[in-house]
């Protein structure tokens, strides 16, 4: 039996933070939120920081989480379920001016 696997890739400021460019956790299915609560587990404060995480909530303003190339909107967060074989990548937010 193959080995359930969630890819994640840190870009920008995340690489600072984590200290690498991706890495694989073994997990079958977990939700995006708990996902991000493991690697603010394995990685630190800073890690909630750089997302901008409040009282566990992600607003989408600081960071943009992307799951198999698609953005997922900050209220998602929780109801996002990533499964073996998905890649989440974790980007600074691109401001645009106006």
């Amino acid at each position: 039996m193959a080995e359930s696997r969630v890819e994640v890739e840190f870009t920008g400021p995340f690489r600072e933070v984590c200290k690498c460019r991706s890495f694989s956790l073994n997990v079958v299915e977990i939700s995006l939120l708990d996902l991000v609560n493991e690697l603010g587990n394995r990685f630190g404060e800073a890690f909630g920081r750089r997302l901008g995480l409040d009282n566990g909530r992600y607003d989408g303003e600081a960071a943009t989480v992307i799951v198999n190339g698609i953005v997922v909107e900050g209220s998602k967060l929780k109801e996002k379920v990533v499964k073996s074989g998905d890649r989440v990548v974790f980007a600074p937010s691109l401001a645009g001016g106006g």
